[in-house]
């Protein structure tokens, strides 16, 4: 059997220490160290991951330590903006986040300011922040920054998503939803409407019909 380029039993990588090389293997047939961290616990790693700059750090046991110090420094753990701001970071930053894919896998940002949870609070409350409001950003393919975000209800939040269809007549634009509101009527009506050819303005300026 050749021998191995190199040995890193012993050797430290950031909080875990190589114990040997172990019979597990990735999908390409490499095999990985047996790393003790710091914890106690054991990973199986491959050595490009360990000597890598930006590798695995740790078993995950830091970035918990990490969370539970942020959520005791500003006593704002257990507040409802706290939960909004983390999880606002989280889908932005966390390839591991369910919805990472459409915020940061779009190459949607939190802005540096942000990253800081005293620093959104302060803007936060500045700003119009209540219980009953949601973080919405005006321009759905911007990013998290004061100048791109406003506080609004779960509705309005709800109209402004880049899968919502928006109307314009009159220089107004809002979603049918929205519309349908604005000019009373049902949102399906006004979905059949246009969906039978009717023209904007048409579908919105034409009353309704009532039933005998």
């Amino acid at each position: 059997m050749p021998k191995r380029k190199y040995d890193l039993t012993g050797k430290k990588f950031k909080m875990f220490t190589v114990l040997e090389l172990s019979k597990e293997k990735d999908k390409n047939g490499k095999k990985k160290w047996k790393c003790k961290c710091e914890c106690g616990s054991i990973r199986y790693i491959l050595a490009q991951d360990l000597m890598r700059e930006k590798g695995q750090k740790s078993c995950g046991c830091n970035l918990a330590q990490s969370i539970r110090q942020a959520r005791t420094t500003h006593g704002m753990s257990k507040e409802r903006l706290y939960d909004i701001w983390f999880a606002m970071k989280n889908r932005c930053t966390n390839p591991h986040d369910f919805n990472y894919k459409y915020y940061g896998g779009r190459g949607i940002k939190v802005c540096k300011e942000w990253l800081v949870f005293e620093e959104f609070m302060k803007w936060s409350l500045e700003n119009g922040y209540e219980k009953k409001l949601s973080i919405d950003r005006i321009d759905v393919n911007g990013n998290y920054e004061p100048s791109n975000c406003q506080w609004v209800t779960h509705k309005v939040q709800m109209n402004n998503t880049r899968r919502t269809k928006t109307l314009t007549f009159n220089g107004k634009t809002m979603s049918i939803s929205m519309w349908a509101e604005e000019v009373g009527m049902k949102r399906q009506t006004l979905v059949q409407r246009l969906s039978s050819g009717w023209t904007i303005e048409e579908a919105l300026t034409t009353p309704v019909r009532k039933r005998n």
